[in-house]
Order: C-alpha cells, then structure tokens, then sequence
C-alpha cells in the first residue's frame, strides 16, 4: 500500500505547527515517492494481467481463439516480473532513506496553547479534497506442521500494520493488535486452514475547516511569546510592537503557523477464515463366495 500521506500526531486541527514538522514530512514524502511510483506500477500491471487471463478463458469458453491474448498476457507477466523487482529495490531503499527522519520527529510534542477561539469559531465540512480507495486482498495459510504459537496471528497483524501505517504508527499498532486478537481467538475455537484478508483505505473528499476563524488576541500573544522568547512582544511597549510590525514580509519575519483545516481518511480490514475439515470414508468389500455343490 503506497505511503503517500506522512503522519504526524502534531497536526491536529487548531494546534500550532512547527515548520521543522512539517519540511520533516516534505521530506518523508519525497523518500517515498520512488516506492509509491513503483508500487502503483506493479498493482497496474497485476490488474492487467488477471483482466486478460480472465477474458482468455472467457473467449476459450465460446470457442474463440485466444492465440493473441494469450500473447499479451505472458509479454505482460514478463513485465510484471521485473516492475515486481523495482518495487523491491525502491521498497527496501524508502525505508533505509525514511528512518534518519523519522528518528527527528518524536511521538509527542511541546507547544504553546493553541491561539484559537474555540467558542467562536465554527467547524465545518467543505469538499475541497478527493475520495480515492485502495485495496489489498491477501490469503494466508495456517500451516498444521507450524507448531509455533501465534505465528499465523503474528504475520496477518504484521500485514494488516502495514496496510494501514499511513495513518499513523500508533493507529497502526492498534489496528494490528485488534486483528491479532481476533485472529487468536478463532484459532482457539476452530481449526483454521487459512485466513483471506481484506484491506480497504480510503480519504474523503469533506476537508474539515474552522470557519469562521477566530483568533483570541491575548493566547496570541502568549503563544508567540511561548515560540519565540528571543523576540517577544511587549504590550507595554509601543516601540516594542512597532519594530516586529515592520518585520513584516521580511526575511526577519517571525510568524505563528496554524493549522485551520484537515483532510480525513478511513479503513476497513475484513478477515474471512476457512475452516478445516477432515472426512473419512471407509469401504468395506464383500464378495461372493462360490457354492459347493453336492450329489447324493
């Protein structure tokens, strides 16, 4: 599943952003931009290659000749093999460029209250974003000679963790503990064979916006004195306001960044467990025995 939206907990609507935070995530999202491409590629090039398998065996059920199709679906496969080999290899490399950023980037933060005036201001829905959908189906197989307990638990958590890891690692590490517990719990009251699992991620064209939106003037104040103490503004002091006003469109220009809107995702992990069942037959032959005759 391509990682195109970087996350960080920080970004919560009507909260102060840190410009560090964010040229962080720029650059998270362009060390993984090589990936996402490939994976696109790839997921294009499977959908292609079942499209014409299935419209082959169509054909060869009405007697058609499928000489032609069947052409393009092995030139397809071969192509697929090597966009299957890019993806590895930009895979591995977006991982090993991501960490350095993300070791910068810690799960909380501290930052100064948040400037707005919340009872003032309005929440509302706007469709200035796009609904988009991706999904992922993937069966796993419950080894019986695999003895170790949780292994098949532990590999659909690892997938559905990955499927959802755009939204965030601590969403992430909660969905995957809610399918591991799950898985886990079928496991202990049936006998699996192999658990099919659905991944569907979605965001939604509604972007959430403070409108109308209001600044409280005086947590203004606190907050940019918060942010930036070597510059603060003193209300007692008119030159003081003066000079930071003439700032203004400078390079010296100190400002605050917030956040007035969001736009919002969703997701889906369904799970359809196949039940193993064992039938025995036994047969039981019997002949006919010959008769003996007999004269008196």
């Amino acid at each position: 599943m391509p990682s195109a939206i970087p996350y960080d907990p920080a970004l919560a609507l009507g909260n102060l952003v840190s410009i560090e935070r964010l040229h962080l995530l720029e650059q998270v999202a362009a060390a993984c931009a090589p990936a996402d491409a490939a994976e696109d590629t790839l997921n294009s090039l499977i959908s292609a290659k079942r499209s014409l398998d299935m419209t082959s065996q169509e054909l060869a059920g009405m007697g058609i000749d499928t000489s032609h199709v069947d052409a393009e679906s092995v030139a397809v496969g071969k192509d697929l093999a090597a966009a299957a080999q890019e993806f590895a290899k930009a895979k591995v490399a977006a991982i090993k460029s991501v960490q350095p950023f993300k070791k910068k980037m810690p799960g909380s933060s501290d930052s100064a209250e948040s400037p707005v005036d919340f009872d003032r201001s309005q929440i509302k829905q706007i469709p200035l974003s796009a609904d988009s959908l991706k999904m992922n189906v993937q069966f796993f197989s419950n080894d019986a000679s695999d003895f170790r307990s949780g292994t098949h638990a532990s590999i659909i958590g690892s997938f559905v963790s990955g499927q959802v890891g755009i939204f965030g690692d601590e969403f992430a590490t909660q969905t995957s503990s809610a399918a591991t517990s799950q898985v886990n719990s079928q496991l202990q009251n049936h006998d699996i064979a192999g658990t099919l699992v659905i991944s569907v991620t979605c965001s939604h064209k509604n972007a959430v916006l403070l409108a109308p939106f209001i600044l409280d003037v005086d947590k203004g104040i606190g907050a940019f004195n918060s942010s930036f103490p070597d510059a603060m503004i003193k209300t007692d002091s008119i030159t003081s306001m003066q000079k930071i006003a003439a700032q203004s469109d400078t390079k010296d220009e100190k400002a605050l960044t917030i956040l007035s809107g969001a736009t919002l995702g969703s997701c889906f992990i369904g799970m359809v467990h196949v039940l193993r069942k064992v039938c025995t037959t036994r047969f039981q032959r019997v002949g006919r025995l010959p008769l003996a005759s007999y004269q008196p």
